[in-house]
């Protein structure tokens, strides 16, 4: 699948995978949430043949994993499952560090 931001370049992702999308810019971010939500026409989803999609057939929104983080819930044991079947070392103590440098971040500010 295709998702496709006006003026942007397109993001392809796999049917099946859980994705996270990143977003810097906080209009942009906004676009996105509401596309996501079926309140805006910004973002658009299409086949490998550029065939448009309608969202609620295309992807399952769960929400901003930092403020949703009960809807991640049904998908956890999966991601956990992933972290390990496909990290190395690594990688797993990477994630790990930054998880928690942030942690100490978040701390720090409050």
């Amino acid at each position: 699948m295709i998702i496709s931001y006006e003026g942007h370049h397109p993001i392809k992702v796999s049917d099946g995978k859980i994705t996270f999308i990143k977003v810097a810019n906080s209009a942009v971010y906004r676009d996105f949430i509401l596309s996501f939500q079926g309140k805006s026409e910004k973002v658009k989803f299409f086949d490998e043949h550029y065939n448009q999609l309608e969202k609620n057939k295309s992807i399952d929104w769960v929400g901003d994993v930092l403020i949703t983080q009960d809807y991640l819930n049904s998908y956890q044991n999966k991601i956990i499952s992933n972290l390990f079947d496909t990290l190395n070392e690594n990688q797993r103590n990477k994630i790990f560090n930054t998880w928690r440098q942030l942690s100490t971040d978040i701390q720090d500010i409050i």
